[in-house]
Protein backbone atom coordinates (compact mmCIF):
# COMPACT_ATOMS: atom_id res chain seq x y z
CA UNK A 1 0.00 0.00 0.00
CA UNK A 2 1.32 3.39 -1.01
CA UNK A 3 1.68 6.03 1.83
CA UNK A 4 -1.46 8.12 1.89
CA UNK A 5 0.33 11.57 2.58
CA UNK A 6 3.46 13.42 1.71
CA UNK A 7 4.33 16.64 2.72
CA UNK A 8 6.75 18.03 0.44
CA UNK A 9 8.38 21.68 1.74
CA UNK A 10 8.83 24.22 -0.94
CA UNK A 11 11.22 27.85 -0.73
CA UNK A 12 8.78 30.78 -2.10
CA UNK A 13 10.39 34.06 -2.65
CA UNK A 14 9.09 37.10 -4.36
CA UNK A 15 9.78 40.80 -4.46
CA UNK A 16 8.57 41.67 -1.47
CA UNK A 17 10.82 38.64 0.39
CA UNK A 18 13.96 39.54 -1.40
CA UNK A 19 16.79 40.65 1.41
CA UNK A 20 14.45 39.25 4.43
CA UNK A 21 13.91 35.37 5.56
CA UNK A 22 12.44 33.54 3.18
CA UNK A 23 8.86 31.60 4.08
CA UNK A 24 8.25 27.59 3.51
CA UNK A 25 5.48 26.50 2.47
CA UNK A 26 4.40 22.68 3.04
CA UNK A 27 2.57 21.05 0.22
CA UNK A 28 0.22 18.03 0.88
CA UNK A 29 -0.87 15.27 -1.31
CA UNK A 30 -4.48 14.73 -2.32
CA UNK A 31 -5.88 11.27 -1.94
CA UNK A 32 -7.55 11.65 -5.67
CA UNK A 33 -6.08 13.46 -8.56
CA UNK A 34 -7.79 14.42 -11.24
CA UNK A 35 -5.86 15.61 -14.45
CA UNK A 36 -7.08 16.85 -17.73
CA UNK A 37 -7.91 19.80 -20.95
CA UNK A 38 -9.79 22.66 -21.27
CA UNK A 39 -12.97 21.02 -20.08
CA UNK A 40 -11.70 21.37 -16.54
CA UNK A 41 -9.88 24.85 -16.97
CA UNK A 42 -13.30 26.54 -18.49
CA UNK A 43 -16.05 25.35 -17.08
CA UNK A 44 -16.13 21.79 -16.00
CA UNK A 45 -13.55 21.83 -12.67
CA UNK A 46 -15.64 22.75 -9.70
CA UNK A 47 -18.16 19.68 -11.28
CA UNK A 48 -15.87 17.19 -10.88
CA UNK A 49 -14.70 18.39 -7.88
CA UNK A 50 -17.96 18.24 -6.51
CA UNK A 51 -18.21 14.39 -7.96
CA UNK A 52 -14.95 12.93 -6.52
CA UNK A 53 -14.92 15.10 -2.76
CA UNK A 54 -18.65 13.60 -2.38
CA UNK A 55 -17.82 9.94 -3.48
CA UNK A 56 -20.85 8.13 -1.15
CA UNK A 57 -23.21 10.84 -2.48
CA UNK A 58 -22.09 10.57 -6.28
CA UNK A 59 -22.37 7.05 -6.44
CA UNK A 60 -24.90 5.75 -3.92
CA UNK A 61 -22.83 2.38 -3.54
CA UNK A 62 -24.06 -0.75 -2.18
CA UNK A 63 -22.26 -3.86 -0.80
CA UNK A 64 -19.03 -4.42 -1.71
CA UNK A 65 -18.76 -1.41 -3.86
CA UNK A 66 -19.65 1.00 -0.26
CA UNK A 67 -16.91 -0.07 0.90
CA UNK A 68 -14.55 1.11 -1.64
CA UNK A 69 -16.41 3.76 -2.60
CA UNK A 70 -16.42 4.85 1.38
CA UNK A 71 -12.47 4.54 1.84
CA UNK A 72 -12.22 8.08 -0.01
CA UNK A 73 -15.68 9.59 0.68
CA UNK A 74 -14.18 11.79 3.37
CA UNK A 75 -10.42 12.43 1.69
CA UNK A 76 -8.84 15.34 -0.25
CA UNK A 77 -9.27 15.91 -3.76
CA UNK A 78 -7.32 17.75 -6.14
CA UNK A 79 -8.39 18.48 -9.99
CA UNK A 80 -6.21 20.43 -12.40
CA UNK A 81 -7.19 21.16 -16.10
CA UNK A 82 -4.62 22.61 -18.43
CA UNK A 83 -5.36 24.25 -21.78
CA UNK A 84 -4.49 22.67 -25.20
CA UNK A 85 -3.09 19.45 -23.30
CA UNK A 86 -4.01 15.96 -23.81
CA UNK A 87 -2.91 12.30 -22.74
CA UNK A 88 1.06 12.88 -24.49
CA UNK A 89 1.65 16.23 -22.81
CA UNK A 90 1.87 13.82 -19.39
CA UNK A 91 4.58 11.77 -21.02
CA UNK A 92 6.72 13.98 -23.08
CA UNK A 93 10.32 14.69 -21.32
CA UNK A 94 11.28 17.74 -24.26
CA UNK A 95 10.44 20.68 -23.38
CA UNK A 96 8.83 21.16 -26.78
CA UNK A 97 6.50 18.04 -26.48
CA UNK A 98 5.51 19.24 -23.00
CA UNK A 99 5.37 22.95 -23.67
CA UNK A 100 1.63 23.16 -23.53
CA UNK A 101 2.00 22.44 -19.87
CA UNK A 102 4.88 23.99 -18.96
CA UNK A 103 5.33 27.56 -21.20
CA UNK A 104 3.34 30.35 -19.78
CA UNK A 105 0.17 31.08 -22.02
CA UNK A 106 0.93 34.12 -24.25
CA UNK A 107 -2.52 35.38 -23.59
CA UNK A 108 -3.68 34.45 -20.69
CA UNK A 109 -0.38 34.65 -18.59
CA UNK A 110 -1.70 31.41 -17.22
CA UNK A 111 -2.37 28.33 -18.89
CA UNK A 112 -4.93 26.10 -16.34
CA UNK A 113 -7.85 25.47 -13.59
CA UNK A 114 -7.11 24.17 -10.28
CA UNK A 115 -9.93 23.29 -7.83
CA UNK A 116 -10.00 21.52 -4.43
CA UNK A 117 -6.82 21.02 -2.21
CA UNK A 118 -4.23 22.90 -4.61
CA UNK A 119 -6.44 26.02 -4.57
CA UNK A 120 -7.29 27.08 -1.39
CA UNK A 121 -7.16 31.06 -2.32
CA UNK A 122 -9.98 30.01 -5.13
CA UNK A 123 -7.61 31.62 -7.99
CA UNK A 124 -9.61 31.75 -11.21
CA UNK A 125 -6.50 30.50 -13.18
CA UNK A 126 -3.31 29.49 -12.59
CA UNK A 127 0.20 28.71 -13.99
CA UNK A 128 2.10 25.13 -14.27
CA UNK A 129 5.79 25.19 -12.74
CA UNK A 130 4.25 28.36 -10.56
CA UNK A 131 3.82 27.78 -6.61
CA UNK A 132 3.73 24.55 -4.59
CA UNK A 133 1.31 22.55 -6.29
CA UNK A 134 2.20 22.70 -9.44
CA UNK A 135 6.11 21.66 -9.72
CA UNK A 136 5.43 19.37 -12.87
CA UNK A 137 8.56 21.28 -15.07
CA UNK A 138 11.66 19.28 -14.42
CA UNK A 139 13.94 19.20 -17.24
CA UNK A 140 14.22 15.50 -18.69
CA UNK A 141 11.59 14.69 -16.83
CA UNK A 142 8.01 14.09 -17.67
CA UNK A 143 5.41 16.44 -15.89
CA UNK A 144 3.67 12.99 -14.55
CA UNK A 145 6.78 11.77 -13.26
CA UNK A 146 7.71 15.13 -11.65
CA UNK A 147 4.41 15.08 -10.27
CA UNK A 148 4.17 11.26 -9.09
CA UNK A 149 7.48 11.46 -7.36
CA UNK A 150 7.91 9.86 -3.93
CA UNK A 151 7.98 12.76 -2.35
CA UNK A 152 5.34 14.69 -3.91
CA UNK A 153 2.01 13.26 -5.55
CA UNK A 154 0.98 10.26 -3.60
CA UNK A 155 -2.99 9.81 -4.67
CA UNK A 156 -4.55 7.08 -3.58
CA UNK A 157 -6.44 7.47 -7.14
CA UNK A 158 -5.45 9.30 -10.24
CA UNK A 159 -7.92 10.16 -13.13
CA UNK A 160 -7.62 11.29 -16.05
CA UNK A 161 -9.73 13.08 -18.41
CA UNK A 162 -9.08 13.81 -22.35
CA UNK A 163 -10.40 13.47 -25.81
CA UNK A 164 -10.48 16.20 -27.72
CA UNK A 165 -7.11 17.85 -28.50
CA UNK A 166 -6.10 14.38 -29.78
CA UNK A 167 -9.26 13.75 -31.70
CA UNK A 168 -7.89 13.60 -35.06
CA UNK A 169 -4.96 11.06 -33.67
CA UNK A 170 -6.88 8.68 -31.89
CA UNK A 171 -9.70 8.46 -34.41
CA UNK A 172 -7.28 7.65 -37.38
CA UNK A 173 -3.71 5.93 -36.24
CA UNK A 174 -3.92 3.21 -33.91
CA UNK A 175 -0.32 2.56 -33.48
CA UNK A 176 0.13 6.35 -32.27
CA UNK A 177 -2.63 6.16 -30.10
CA UNK A 178 -1.38 2.99 -28.40
CA UNK A 179 1.89 3.91 -28.40
CA UNK A 180 0.59 7.38 -26.42
CA UNK A 181 -0.83 5.53 -23.96
CA UNK A 182 1.84 2.79 -23.24
CA UNK A 183 3.95 5.88 -23.10
CA UNK A 184 1.81 7.75 -20.42
CA UNK A 185 1.61 4.47 -18.17
CA UNK A 186 5.28 3.86 -17.62
CA UNK A 187 5.22 7.10 -16.38
CA UNK A 188 3.18 5.71 -12.93
CA UNK A 189 4.59 4.98 -10.14
CA UNK A 190 4.46 0.92 -9.76
CA UNK A 191 0.99 0.35 -7.62
CA UNK A 192 -0.39 3.24 -9.32
CA UNK A 193 -4.40 3.10 -9.23
CA UNK A 194 -5.53 4.77 -11.96
CA UNK A 195 -8.89 5.68 -14.19
CA UNK A 196 -8.81 7.50 -17.79
CA UNK A 197 -12.22 8.83 -19.02
CA UNK A 198 -13.13 10.33 -21.91
CA UNK A 199 -14.51 14.15 -21.53
CA UNK A 200 -17.77 15.15 -22.48
CA UNK A 201 -19.97 15.43 -25.76
CA UNK A 202 -19.52 19.38 -27.26
CA UNK A 203 -22.91 21.13 -28.65
CA UNK A 204 -22.24 19.74 -31.96
CA UNK A 205 -23.50 16.89 -33.41
CA UNK A 206 -20.86 16.17 -36.44
CA UNK A 207 -17.64 16.94 -33.51
CA UNK A 208 -18.93 14.44 -31.36
CA UNK A 209 -19.21 12.16 -34.24
CA UNK A 210 -15.39 12.47 -34.59
CA UNK A 211 -15.12 12.24 -31.07
CA UNK A 212 -16.72 8.57 -30.94
CA UNK A 213 -14.14 7.61 -33.48
CA UNK A 214 -11.56 8.93 -31.53
CA UNK A 215 -12.86 7.74 -27.86
CA UNK A 216 -13.19 3.99 -29.65
CA UNK A 217 -9.38 4.13 -30.74
CA UNK A 218 -8.39 5.20 -27.13
CA UNK A 219 -10.44 2.67 -25.67
CA UNK A 220 -8.63 -0.32 -27.70
CA UNK A 221 -5.05 1.19 -26.79
CA UNK A 222 -6.13 1.13 -22.94
CA UNK A 223 -8.26 -1.75 -23.53
CA UNK A 224 -4.22 -3.57 -23.65
CA UNK A 225 -3.83 -2.59 -19.88
CA UNK A 226 -6.69 -2.98 -17.87
CA UNK A 227 -5.13 -4.04 -15.11
CA UNK A 228 -3.18 -0.97 -14.80
CA UNK A 229 -5.62 1.81 -15.56
CA UNK A 230 -9.38 1.89 -16.38
CA UNK A 231 -11.39 3.33 -18.88
CA UNK A 232 -14.84 4.74 -18.60
CA UNK A 233 -16.44 6.30 -22.04
CA UNK A 234 -17.42 9.73 -21.46
CA UNK A 235 -19.44 9.97 -24.98
CA UNK A 236 -22.45 7.70 -24.28
CA UNK A 237 -26.32 7.66 -25.72
CA UNK A 238 -27.23 8.86 -22.74
CA UNK A 239 -24.61 11.59 -22.31
CA UNK A 240 -24.81 12.95 -26.12
CA UNK A 241 -28.82 13.46 -25.21
CA UNK A 242 -27.95 15.63 -22.51
CA UNK A 243 -25.24 17.72 -24.46
CA UNK A 244 -25.29 17.52 -27.72
CA UNK A 245 -28.12 20.63 -29.54
CA UNK A 246 -28.56 21.56 -25.52
CA UNK A 247 -27.58 25.22 -25.37
CA UNK A 248 -28.30 25.39 -21.41
CA UNK A 249 -25.55 23.39 -21.15
CA UNK A 250 -23.14 25.77 -22.68
CA UNK A 251 -22.29 29.75 -22.44
CA UNK A 252 -24.61 31.36 -24.56
CA UNK A 253 -24.40 34.46 -26.23
CA UNK A 254 -27.53 37.71 -25.08
CA UNK A 255 -29.35 36.46 -28.43
CA UNK A 256 -28.96 33.04 -26.98
CA UNK A 257 -26.56 31.48 -30.24
CA UNK A 258 -23.93 29.52 -27.93
CA UNK A 259 -20.43 30.77 -27.25
CA UNK A 260 -18.28 28.25 -26.50
CA UNK A 261 -19.79 25.09 -28.03
CA UNK A 262 -16.88 22.95 -26.81
CA UNK A 263 -16.68 22.98 -23.48
CA UNK A 264 -19.76 22.39 -20.80
CA UNK A 265 -20.52 24.80 -18.61
CA UNK A 266 -20.49 24.23 -14.21
CA UNK A 267 -24.01 22.72 -15.11
CA UNK A 268 -23.02 20.96 -18.35
CA UNK A 269 -20.54 19.06 -16.61
CA UNK A 270 -22.82 18.38 -13.54
CA UNK A 271 -25.28 16.96 -16.01
CA UNK A 272 -22.26 15.07 -17.82
CA UNK A 273 -21.12 13.55 -15.06
CA UNK A 274 -24.85 12.44 -14.11
CA UNK A 275 -25.25 10.71 -16.89
CA UNK A 276 -21.90 8.70 -16.81
CA UNK A 277 -22.04 7.93 -13.45
CA UNK A 278 -23.38 4.35 -13.31
CA UNK A 279 -20.27 3.50 -15.25
CA UNK A 280 -17.77 5.35 -13.61
CA UNK A 281 -18.58 4.76 -10.59
CA UNK A 282 -18.70 0.85 -11.18
CA UNK A 283 -14.94 1.30 -12.44
CA UNK A 284 -14.45 3.57 -9.08
CA UNK A 285 -15.37 0.73 -6.52
CA UNK A 286 -13.29 -1.65 -9.38
CA UNK A 287 -10.52 1.32 -9.17
CA UNK A 288 -10.54 1.21 -5.10
CA UNK A 289 -10.49 -2.26 -4.47
CA UNK A 290 -7.48 -3.81 -3.29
Amino acid sequence: MRPAHHIFAFTVVTTATLGMPVQAQTFQSPDILVLGDSQITFGAGPAYYNFFKNLTRSCRPKGVNRQAIKSLSKNSVAVIGVRSTSLQDWSATTRKGKADICDVDPNLKQNAGAYGTVNRKGAKYVQIGVGPEFQFCKAGVSPTKAALRPDYYQPKLLVLSFLGNTTKRWANDPVATRKDVDAFLRQLPKGQKCLFMTTAPTYKPSENQRRLKAQAGIQAAFARHANKCLFVKGLTDKSMKALTANAHNFRINKDGTVRDPFHPTHLGATVFLRSIKADLCAALSTALQD
